[in-house]
């Protein structure tokens, strides 16, 4: 793992929760299910609410590395300052402007839908509207499902997603 430390993985929906926990199980990650705080991931966004919840033990000498899967750049992550020492560092893992632009990137539609929807679609509208692929597009089970029948598909997507945003944080920066 990186350096020792255990990691908290923290989603922000189903949709990123599948999708992590596929690569988790498929050992497409930098780390494994054992490196996780809690053997689990987090779906607790709140940092004061995750640090309740999930700190209020003793590590031994490991810290944690916390790594937020989201959207958008806005949300902060703000730990009470007792918590502070038990974290390594947070790194934000970004899929702008939502995380089925993977859908559209697996279509080879990304510069269409850049272009020309963007600004009236968000990427989970585009796809419910566009593909049949997922029944329901925010589902747990409905991604999963896909995604590891397009498991190499998926890797693809998400380092293409890289190429599109070499300056930024992404899921491609933790892949093995």
């Amino acid at each position: 793992t990186m350096n020792n430390d255990l990691i908290a993985i923290i989603v922000e929906g189903q949709t990123e929760l599948a999708i992590m926990t596929l690569l988790l199980k498929r050992h497409a990650l930098k780390f494994d299910e054992d490196d996780l705080l809690n053997n689990e991931i987090i779906t607790v966004r709140k940092g004061s609410n995750f640090a309740k919840r999930y700190l209020n033990k003793a590590f031994g000498s490991r810290k944690i590395t916390v790594i937020r899967i989201l959207d958008s750049k806005n949300e902060k992550f703000r730990l009470p300052p007792a918590y502070c020492k038990k974290i390594s560092e947070v790194q934000d893992l970004h899929t702008r402007p939502e995380i089925e632009i993977l859908d559209i990137i697996y279509h080879n539609e990304y510069q269409k839908y850049t272009n020309n929807f963007k600004s009236k679609l968000k990427p989970s509208e585009y796809v419910k509207q566009y593909y049949s692929d997922l029944k329901k597009v925010k589902s747990y089970e409905d991604n999963y499902d896909f995604w590891s029948q397009h498991f190499d598909e998926l890797i693809n997507a998400i380092k293409q997603y890289k190429r599109y945003h070499p300056d930024e944080d992404c899921i491609a920066d933790i892949l093995k």
